[in-house]
């Protein structure tokens, strides 16, 4: 088990207007819309997720298409590393653009 975050990028997320079930008044759409909006500014478009593993089981219909391998501790922390790195770049940036 346990628990992890996914962050989904908004050009992998809902990027299509008019996609889902939508608010039946207009009032509802305006709120809506509002509040995607302001998601936006806030979170660059990320879709935020908090995913917990309560179980799992071999699957009966694998064709053997691929492996499931998991990342060496070393890979994964280039990888963290990575990805902290360019959050720093990207919180740098966007306080520099604020500040002009």
């Amino acid at each position: 088990g346990g628990t992890r975050r996914l962050i989904i990028p908004a050009k992998l997320g809902y990027v299509t207007f008019g996609l889902g079930p939508l608010p039946a008044t207009p009032w509802a759409r305006y709120n809506l819309n509002s509040l995607l909006t302001k998601m936006v500014e806030s979170k660059g478009g990320n879709i935020i997720f908090d995913v917990t593993l309560y179980s799992a089981h071999d699957d009966e219909a694998d064709q053997g298409y691929y492996d499931d391998d998991s990342p060496t501790p070393e890979s994964y922390n280039s990888f963290r590393q990575a990805m902290q790195a360019k959050a720093s770049a990207n919180a740098a940036a966007k306080k520099s653009s604020i500040l002009e």
